[in-house]
């Protein structure tokens, strides 16, 4: 193959892959081999086929930028640097579904014969896509939390014969421990219930002095 004829391959490889077209599968020799973080060594396109109809079912059709091509004609192979995102929308690896889109990096390995792939060595961290998985898990988790939480608090105004007042929980991060309720008490009192999940007794006491005061 000339250069010409690996880029253009290449080019086919990657234009299947953004699109979940699993005639990428064209692209490959009958005796290919693929060796990944994934699926470890896997052998054939019965085998290939298999992983991706694994990875196309698990993320909506990507997104592929190429940073960067090498191809060695001479010794017929080639490697392609690139950046892809997707949407997860099916549980992989051990984690559910987040729904969310996930980037991951990474590098090809290819090696040609007849104008096919016949070996290919994927290089991308398969710890670091996991650990991506997870944190838009939880990330979309602390976010349904929040709007729970905030859902939680009966009112947050509340006004009377000669005072009115406002309240709100601000949390340091998605969620905080913090609530409170306005209550109006017997003989025209009022008083404002709290409960700080994340303070120490201490903390509380001086809360509740200065509400008393």
């Amino acid at each position: 193959m000339t250069s010409t004829e690996i880029r253009s391959l290449i080019d086919h490889y990657v234009g299947c892959w953004e699109r979940h077209d699993l005639s990428i599968i064209e692209c490959y020799e009958d005796d290919c081999t693929i060796e990944s973080p994934m699926f470890g060594t896997i052998h054939g396109p019965i085998q290939v086929r298999t992983t991706f109809e694994e990875v196309f079912g698990a993320f909506s059709p990507s997104s592929i930028e190429v940073e960067d091509v090498v191809i060695d004609e001479h010794n017929q192979c080639a490697a392609v640097v690139f950046r892809s995102d997707a949407t997860n929308v099916t549980a992989v690896f051990g984690v559910q579904s987040t729904g969310l889109r996930v980037e991951a990096r990474g590098a090809f390995v290819f090696r040609f014969r007849n104008g096919h792939i016949v070996s290919e060595r994927r290089a991308y961290s398969f710890i670091g896509l996991r650990e991506s998985l997870q944190k838009a898990l939880i990330d979309r988790e602390l976010k349904m939390a929040a709007a729970v939480q905030s859902a939680l608090l009966p009112r947050t105004h509340h006004s009377g014969e000669h005072f009115e007042v406002t309240g709100a929980s601000l949390a340091c991060r998605a969620i905080g421990g913090d609530f409170f309720e306005f209550v109006n008490l017997p003989g025209g009192d009022f008083a404002i219930a709290l409960e700080a999940r994340g303070a120490s007794r201490v903390d509380q006491r001086r809360r509740a002095h200065r509400i008393r005061s």
